[in-house]
C-alpha cells in the first residue's frame, strides 16, 4: 500500500464519518485485509500532522489579529487621557501594538 493508498483511505474514513454513511462499514470492511508497511503509515502520520500543525499556525495567526483588532476599537473608544496611559503602558511593556496608531 502506498503512501498516497494510506492517507486516501484516512480521507475517505474521515469522509463517511462526518457524512454518517453506511459506506463506512463496508469500506472498513473492503480494506480490513491491504497490507501496509511501516514507513508508509509514518509518511502519512507525518503528513497529517505536518498538515493539522499548519492549520493550526494559521488559526492562531488569525485569531490574534482578531484580537488586536478589538483591543484596538476598544482602546480607540476610550477618553484621549486613557489612551495616553495605556499607549504608556504598552511602550514600558515594549508592546508595539500601538506603534504608529494615531489613537491619542
Amino acid at each position: 500500500m502506498s503512501m498516497n493508498r494510506v492517507l486516501e483511505v484516512m480521507k475517505n474514513m474521515l469522509y463517511l464519518r462526518d457524512q454518517k454513511d453506511a459506506g463506512l462499514k463496508e469500506m472498513l470492511e473492503d480494506t480490513k485485509d491491504e497490507t501496509v508497511n511501516l514507513f508508509d503509515v509514518s509518511q502519512a502520520f507525518l503528513n497529517v500532522t505536518d498538515d493539522l500543525a499548519h492549520y493550526v499556525d494559521v488559526s492562531q495567526e488569525a485569531s490574534q489579529g482578531l484580537q488586536e483588532i478589538r483591543l484596538l476599537a476598544i482602546i480607540e473608544a476610550l477618553p484621549e487621557d486613557v489612551q495616553a496611559k495605556i499607549k504608556q503602558t504598552f511602550s514600558e511593556a515594549e508592546d508595539d501594538l500601538l506603534e504608529g496608531k494615531n489613537n491619542g
